[in-house]
C-alpha cells in the first residue's frame, strides 16, 4: 500500500516547503525505492516514520543531514520499533550512538535506554566512540499514529512475535 505525498508529509509532520529542499539535496530517507518510483506510485507509510525520525535526530543532535539520512536508512527497523513501543503504551525514545565514521539507532523506553548506556559504556569507551544522544520521540510518534488513524493508514501488520512488518516495503 502506497500513500500520496500529502499524506506522507502529514504523517511525518513535515510541510511541503521544508520537504522540497531536502528532496533536491537527496537528504530524505526511504526504505528501498528510487525517487522515480515515489513520483509514480507514492510512498510507503514506513517512509513517513523514517522522515519524522530523521528530522527529530537532526533537530536534537545537529548532525549533518546526509549522515542522518544514511543512519536512518541503515536502522529503519528502529523507526518501526518506535511505533511498536507506542502501540504497547510505552513512551518511545531513541538512542543515537556516534562512532568514528558510523553510528546506530536504538528504540526503547527512556529507562531501558539509560540502562543500556550505563551497561555498555561504563567508563571504558571503545576506540572511536564519540558519544550518544537520547532523542525524545513520543510527540513525533503520537502525531504519526493519530494522523494515520484519522486517514485510515496502517504502518504494517503485527507478526507472531509482536513486531510490525511494514506495508509497502
Amino acid at each position: 500500500m502506497y500513500i500520496p505525498r500529502s499524506q506522507y508529509l502529514d504523517l511525518a509532520g513535515v510541510d511541503l516547503g521544508a520537504f522540497k529542499p531536502l528532496t533536491a539535496r537527496n537528504q530524505v530517507p526511504y526504505l528501498s525505492r528510487t525517487d522515480e518510483d515515489k513520483d509514480h506510485e507514492g510512498y510507503a507509510p514506513v517512509d513517513s516514520l523514517m522522515l519524522a525520525t530523521a528530522n527529530a535526530v537532526f533537530e536534537v543532535t545537529g548532525h549533518d543531514r546526509d549522515a542522518v539520512k544514511l543512519l536512518v536508512q541503515a536502522w529503519w527497523h528502529e523507526a518501526l520499533a518506535l511505533m511498536e513501543l507506542h502501540l504497547a503504551g510505552v513512551e518511545p525514545w531513541l538512542l543515537v550512538t556516534n562512532h568514528l565514521g558510523s553510528g546506530e539507532l536504538l528504540a526503547g523506553s527512556f529507562s531501558d535506554l539509560v540502562e543500556r548506556v550505563s551497561s555498555d559504556y561504563d567508563g571504558e569507551y571503545q576506540d572511536g566512540f564519540l558519544g550518544f544522544t537520547l532523542v525524545p520521540m513520543v510527540g513525533v510518534v503520537q502525531h504519526a499514529a493519530t494522523r494515520a488513524d484519522a486517514l485510515g493508514i496502517s504502518f504494517g501488520e503485527l507478526n507472531e512475535r509482536g513486531r510490525l512488518v511494514p506495508k509497502g516495503a
